[in-house]
């Protein structure tokens, strides 16, 4: 049996260089995000009709070590035109559009032939995933309608045990605007 030869692990200074560099990183977001305001973050607080705008009243503040903060309350509560909102985002979220019209489809099918269906559902049945996706999805609607940005990809689509929470960060913005392209990790929206 032959036996792959991997390169070796870096061992002694060369984690540690790696462990520095993400240090100074996160000093200098962290830096970065201090002299900022909000506004400058993630933009402007959405207004009528997008849902948040109507659901949620914002207070700009900063955090004890003088981070930019928004604190979202619930505003006028509207639960009939909230819970719509959030019921598509969360299909569009988990769900490819070509998907929907494709089990609609084998669901007609099915029930024609008094059949059940035997697929799992696409979307988390386990409470904390239920909650945390929830969160996530929120964030990100909030965060588009705010910067008046794109959500080019839904992540949650690729889940591939949609019962477990994805691995890595909930919301990352970039803003290709300037000239050299800047990320600011948002949030890791969890309940």
């Amino acid at each position: 049996m032959r036996h792959r030869h991997h390169p070796p692990r870096p061992r002694g200074p060369a984690l540690h260089q790696h462990s520095d560099s993400r240090k100074r990183v996160h000093v200098l977001l962290f830096s970065l995000l201090q002299l900022m305001n909000v506004e400058q973050v993630i933009g402007l607080h959405p207004l009528a009709p997008h849902p948040c705008g109507i659901h949620f009243a914002a207070t700009d503040q900063d955090t004890a070590h003088t981070v930019p903060h928004r604190l979202l309350d619930d505003g006028p509560l509207q639960p009939a035109a909230f819970t719509a909102a959030m019921a598509q985002w969360i299909v569009t979220h988990h769900v490819r559009p070509e998907a929907i019209e494709r089990d609609r489809i084998r669901r007609e099918a099915l029930a024609r032939q008094g059949l059940p269906d035997p697929t799992p559902s696409c979307l988390p049945t386990a409470d904390k995933t239920q909650k945390g996706n929830w969160a996530e999805i929120l964030l990100a609607e909030y965060v588009a309608a705010s910067c008046g940005a794109q959500l080019p990809v839904y992540r949650l689509r690729y889940n591939t045990n949609v019962d477990q929470s994805m691995k890595g960060d909930d919301v990352l913005a970039f803003d290709l605007e300037v000239g050299i392209a800047r990320a600011l990790e948002l949030a890791a929206a969890r309940l």
